[in-house]
């Protein structure tokens, strides 16, 4: 499992009735089992997911939804790499 701590930023793709976004860890549920996520758009409200959900990796197809910063930004620079020697 995955530890995140209040203030880690996550990457949330999106679904068919949810856009992708960006939120940061706002709480945790007493149990432990859930924690909050507040998302960037101040127009969209906090809300709780389950801690399995939380991946350390991202494979960018929408398997798992929900990751880690550092997750993400791995998976966006080995496409830029892929592309990038591509062109060369």
């Amino acid at each position: 499992m995955v530890k995140v701590k209040i203030g880690d930023r996550v990457y949330i793709h999106g679904d068919i009735a949810n856009p992708c976004h960006w939120g940061t860890v706002t709480a945790f549920m007493q149990e432990g089992n859930a924690f909050q996520i507040t998302p960037d758009d101040a127009d969209d409200a906090p809300y709780w997911v389950q801690t399995y959900m939380l991946q350390d990796e991202y494979k960018g197809n929408g398997q798992p939804r929900i990751v880690t910063e550092s997750a993400y930004g791995a998976w966006r620079e080995a496409q830029i790499s892929k592309l990038v020697h591509a062109v060369r």
